[in-house]
């Protein structure tokens, strides 16, 4: 029998880097692990300082505000398609900014136990973080670069580092 919502994640998470150069059967097994979760408007996401969670997030509908509380200062908003919460699970330290959503959201939680094996026997995968994590843009590969930020790793605006 056919999982017809990870089928539907599957068909979501293909159009957007770096799902959209996975290859079909392992962007199938990977959406098979994602947990749907959703979120109210204002309610929080992670905050800063929290540990990482086991997963990161993908936005499918509505918009997450990143903020830092400390200073009162929105560093960046993420729509859809748009990832945010892994660095932390790479670097292995706490977040960096308190995620919250900006308005009824609904989220992909991808499991970091699943997906980083995929980073590092997929080259092609690997290089688009490892050069959007570098360039500081949402999408390397865009050549025109005023669109390079209009996806889809969250990162913050003002201070060069990212995805939180």
């Amino acid at each position: 029998m056919k999982n017809l919502i990870s089928e539907r994640v599957a068909d979501f998470l293909k159009n957007y880097p770096p799902f959209n150069i996975m290859e079909e059967k392992l962007l199938e097994d990977l959406s098979q692990q994602v947990s749907i979760i959703y979120k109210e408007k204002g309610s929080l996401v992670f905050s800063l300082n929290e540990e990482a969670h086991p997963h990161f997030y993908v936005v499918h509908k509505g918009a997450i505000e990143l903020n830092n509380p400390n200073i009162k200062s929105i560093m960046d908003y993420c729509d859809e398609g748009d990832i945010f919460g892994l660095r932390p699970l790479i670097a292995k330290e706490n977040y960096k900014l308190e995620a919250r959503a900006y308005e009824e959201s609904i989220l992909y939680a991808i499991p970091i136990a699943i997906f980083k094996p995929i980073t590092e026997s997929n080259q092609r995968v690997s290089n688009f973080l490892t050069e959007s994590f570098a360039s500081n843009t949402r999408n390397p590969y865009n050549r025109d670069p005023k669109l390079r930020k209009n996806r889809h790793i969250c990162k913050f605006k003002y201070s060069g580092q990212f995805g939180h």
